[in-house]
């Protein structure tokens, strides 16, 4: 599955939305601090919890959702207004 993750950071607090094909899914909480994020979102009435560590402009992470499922995924950070 392929999507886009787009992140506004201001402290430790992170918001934004991850973008999938044509959904949107925002951001309900998103923490950061040193090279590790954490983000929970809430869609089709479960709540996702994903963590991800920043190596260079990479990132890894695995998420879960109250239901038990669970897997990881893995993107290339790219700076606002870059291609």
């Amino acid at each position: 599955m392929t999507f886009r993750l787009e992140l506004k950071q201001s402290g430790a607090t992170l918001s934004g939305v991850w973008i999938i094909g044509d959904d949107e899914v925002p951001i309900r909480e998103g923490k950061v601090q040193d090279n590790r994020i954490e983000l929970m979102t809430f869609a089709d009435d479960r709540q996702f919890t994903s963590v991800a560590t920043i190596e260079g402009d990479e990132l890894k992470g695995t998420w879960k959702d109250d239901s038990g499922r669970s897997g990881s995924w893995q993107g290339k950070w790219v700076p606002a207004g870059s291609k």
